[in-house]
């Protein structure tokens, strides 16, 4: 059961929303909730690790070996030429080596995020990077929303809201069809350790406000290791019966 509480503008432009779910960890998929049926499949994935529940709460994990979540359907052509957005949540285990949160088109050089030794590089356009030094002790092990836009002045990275980093560039991307969460896709290569939640891609540029918005709507992870809290997807616990009335024997009497 999915239910979805977003604002108009959540869905403005909206090409994938990949969330972990319980339907998807049974059959080793990762569903795409934006309505565009572009699900990931798993390989190399142990099912019953790789969703991690805290609550009501779900996140992938990825064992930086070989687990990889892909779709070959995603098509590109959906994206604009230069103005797009992405929107992740993460927890790495580890930010020192080269891993890939995500990358989209062949290879991963078309629009990507990585980890290249505590620098998180965001991708685009294959060859235009925007690289932020992201420091192994302060982001491991904690929750942190990522959010990186382009448009025809170049490109922006945010961390939990905040601007972190700039790079003026009109490069277009390569439209190459392909998606991969959690490693390079085309080549198999720089998995990724750690968790990956509410991965989101916009074929329009978010503004500074809807980033922040973003972040405050999934809120609640933090320093803890809960996954965040999304308002547009939730997992529903068991109905809880009716309390049963019991009666009371106060005033009842009992032959003697």
């Amino acid at each position: 059961m999915i239910a979805f509480f977003e604002q108009d503008w959540m869905q403005d432009r909206l090409l994938g929303l990949w969330c972990a779910s319980l339907t998807g960890a049974t059959q080793g998929l990762l569903p795409d909730l934006s309505g565009n049926d572009n699900h990931c499949n798993l390989l190399n994935a142990d099912r019953n690790t790789s969703w991690q529940t805290n609550g009501e709460k779900l996140a992938l994990f990825h064992d930086g070996v070989d687990d990889r979540v892909f779709t070959n359907t995603f098509r590109m052509d959906a994206m604009s030429g230069s103005a797009n957005s992405f929107s992740i949540w993460i927890n790495p285990l580890t930010t020192s080596s080269l891993t890939r949160p995500f990358s989209l088109g062949q290879f991963g050089t078309s629009f990507g995020l990585r980890f290249n030794f505590q620098n998180l590089e965001f991708t685009f356009g294959g060859t235009a990077v925007l690289s932020v030094i992201m420091i192994n002790a302060a982001y491991q092990n904690r929750w942190t929303h990522i959010c990186g836009v382009t448009d025809a002045s170049g490109a922006r990275l945010f961390f939990d809201g905040r601007l972190v980093g700039t790079r003026a560039d009109t490069v277009a991307i390569t439209r190459t069809n392909g998606l991969a969460i959690g490693y390079r896709f085309g080549v198999n290569g720089d998995f990724y350790s750690g968790f990956t939640d509410d991965f989101r891609l916009y074929g329009r540029t978010l503004t500074t406000s809807e980033v922040g918005q973003l972040y405050l709507s999934g809120r609640g992870g933090g320093l803890s290791n809960e996954p965040p809290r999304r308002r547009s997807f939730f997992v529903p616990t068991a109905p809880t019966p009716f309390p049963v009335r019991r009666r009371s024997s106060r005033f009842l009497t009992f032959p003697g």
